[in-house]
């Protein structure tokens, strides 16, 4: 016999969609900014189980998906680049458009395991956590791209015109 499982979910208090679980919360806990999947808005609250009540972020946070090109620069040969989701904050640490904060997240900050799709680990020259593999060459939001005729590999690729070339970017 299966026994069914229930969850309980946040509710992003902008647009309504349903979120991150709460029940790794203890009673009492303050938390937040969580950020919505959906519209990108900051939310937070005190966890009182089925009863937590979810604020919008009083400060005006939230997350914005991108799209981020990266280059590994090899030696004698063309660059192997990366085009990766990501998202880019507006808020009080992170004031928008900052590219030094984009430029170390990506060299300095985080290993490619945590951007780079399934990866389990990813090792370059001996290194198992190879911060700095990758360079952030520039990034852009995420636009809505096209479900049909010019199909979105070709949309991307007049977005990002450095994935069709053999020269590095840096």
């Amino acid at each position: 016999m299966t026994k069914a499982i229930s969850k309980l979910h946040a509710v992003c208090p902008h647009c309504g969609e349903t979120g991150h679980t709460l029940e790794h919360l203890r009673d009492g806990t303050n938390f937040g900014p969580w950020y919505c999947d959906g519209c990108g808005g900051a939310y937070g609250g005190v966890f009182r189980g089925a009863d937590t009540e979810l604020v919008k972020d009083a400060k005006g946070r939230r997350q914005i998906k991108v799209l981020t090109l990266l280059e590994h620069p090899a030696a004698g040969a063309p660059p192997l680049r990366f085009l990766v989701d990501g998202y880019r904050f507006v808020d009080d640490l992170c004031p928008d458009g900052e590219e030094d904060n984009k430029r170390f997240f990506y060299e300095e900050h985080s290993c490619p395991t945590n951007w780079i799709g399934n990866s389990r680990m990813i090792a370059w020259d001996g290194d198992h956590d190879p911060h700095g593999f990758l360079r952030y060459v520039r990034q852009i939001d995420t636009p809505e791209l096209p479900d049909s005729c010019m199909g979105e590999d070709a949309a991307l690729l007049m977005l990002f015109p450095e994935m069709l070339s053999s020269e590095p970017k840096l």
